[in-house]
């Protein structure tokens, strides 16, 4: 044990360089690991921005890296714009169903894309990676690094359960470093404007609860470096939790473990927890820009269309008309949605969709779920469900430009999802129930990336981008 730790403080066994919110890259003697690639701003389809704001070398990083790991596909770990820069003999491990990652990597030309599962040890050079689980409903990985009997848990965005602590366990006798997701993000809530929504207890309380039952030596709150970039009023109800408040929190929960802060940037030793504020002139770090107090009952600004991508009031009337009469209906009336239908349909559901244009102006249109799938000019009877949506963003999302997480935060829904019984009321559905999310947002992310790659010259002109288009 004396032997590695002089060999840590020499640099040596494994460090960690935070590069920019979930962006890490992980060395040791023989290898350089990059973890979820996102080297420029804003990222997630243009919605988010890098808090404190950073500029990276990507050119330098990417050389560097030995290899590449990505956790997950949502966009602000998979960046296809950034992996673009990552020269393509680079090995790339990403969880084993992401379909997503599968299709970019191919298209990018990377020779050696390899799949892996929760519990698969890989080890490369003097790196032994072991990939964790995660409680979520699509192929997510934590990453569990290892090299000469130094461990560091990189947990990304994954929700842990006993299986994830057993299998470090049995691997990391000693957990010397963990980086914890500790954000509980109020994402569900901001999309159903959740004014004054009360603090996600439970949430937070499961991120604590991980960092007790994993008893790292040390841990850092990570993953959550970011603010919003196309609408700042969200920094004040997105962000229930700050770093600081996550390390006091641990202090008075597991005081025998360390918490501390790595800003963009720094770079702490695995084995020692010593903090370096330079991470090999990759990262230049700027001053905090965003105070991400969180206020929820600062209320809701008005939904306006910021027309993002330059198409003007006219052009998305005769877009979002022709999207809305030529296309959704038809989709919304496919037979993989029958069920859906029939059960909104049951509940006496009316949909109200408001279109909001650059110049300010709305149009709503009205479907009855319980009568033939046509837009109606006047709602029959109250809806029950509500959805104001920026016009660019209806049209983005069906030609590759605007992704569902845009989507969220550049729509409005109130749902009254409820139905009559015989003993009462209950609950019809969820978020999930909405038809713009049932429709539209099963194949943005694919004609997002899709339209990436043909921006970089990597792909064909797809032709629903044409019809979307005119």
């Amino acid at each position: 044990m004396a032997q590695r730790r002089v060999a840590a403080a020499s640099g040596r066994v494994m460090e960690v360089v935070r590069l920019a919110h979930a962006g890490l890259v992980v060395t040791t003697a023989r290898a350089r690991c990059l973890i979820d690639p996102v080297f420029a701003e804003p990222f997630e389809g243009g919605v988010n921005r890098f808090e404190p704001p950073v500029r990276i070398d990507a050119r330098a990083v990417a050389a560097a890296a030995t290899l590449v790991v990505l956790s997950h596909e949502h966009m602000d770990h998979f960046c296809v714009r950034s992996l673009a820069q990552v020269p393509r003999d680079r090995p790339v491990l990403y969880p084993a169903g992401a379909t997503l990652i599968a299709h970019a990597l191919a298209a990018l030309g990377f020779a050696d894309a390899r799949p892996v599962v929760p519990g698969q040890v890989v080890r490369w050079a003097d790196l032994t990676l072991v990939f964790t689980p995660s409680n979520v409903g699509f192929p997510e990985v934590g990453v569990l690094a290892g090299a000469d009997g130094a461990w560091f848990w990189n947990c990304v965005d994954t929700e842990t359960t006993e299986a994830a602590y057993a299998l470090v366990a049995a691997h990391a006798p000693r957990l010397d470093l963990m980086f914890a997701n500790f954000q509980a993000l109020a994402e569900e809530e901001l999309a159903c404007d959740g004014l004054g929504a009360a603090f996600p207890l439970e949430r937070y309380a499961q991120r604590l609860r991980a960092v007790v039952e994993a008893r790292p030596a040390v841990v850092v709150p990570a993953s959550c470096g970011y603010a919003f970039a196309h609408a700042p009023w969200l920094d004040t109800r997105g962000f229930p939790i700050a770093e600081d408040e996550f390390v006091r929190d641990v202090g008075a929960i597991a005081p025998a473990v360390r918490a501390v802060r790595l800003p963009p940037g720094a770079r702490i030793d695995v084995a020692t927890g010593a903090i370096h504020d330079d991470a090999h002139g990759w990262v230049a770090r700027g001053a905090p820009t965003t105070s991400l107090a969180w206020r929820p009952d600062h209320g809701v600004a008005p939904l306006t269309d910021d027309d993002p991508y330059r198409r003007g009031t006219a052009a998305l009337v005769a877009a979002t008309a022709a999207l809305l009469d030529g296309e959704f209906l038809p989709a919304l009336a496919a037979p993989a949605l029958a069920r859906w239908r029939a059960r909104l349909a049951a509940a006496g559901v009316v949909w109200q969709l408001d279109v909001v244009f650059p110049d300010g102006h709305r149009r709503s249109r009205w479907l009855d779920l319980a009568a033939r799938a046509a837009w109606l000019a006047s709602a029959p009877q109250p809806p029950k469900l509500v959805t104001a949506i920026a016009a660019s963003t209806l049209v983005g999302l069906a030609c590759g430009e605007a992704t569902p997480y845009r989507a969220l935060f550049t729509r409005r829904v109130v749902l009254k999802l409820y139905a009559p019984t015989p003993w009462g009321v209950e609950r019809v559905g969820t978020l999930a129930d909405e038809p713009v999310a049932r429709v539209l947002f099963p194949g943005a992310n694919r004609r997002f990336v899709d339209a990436e790659l043909d921006r970089l010259g990597l792909a064909a002109r797809p032709p629903w981008r044409r019809r979307a288009l005119g």
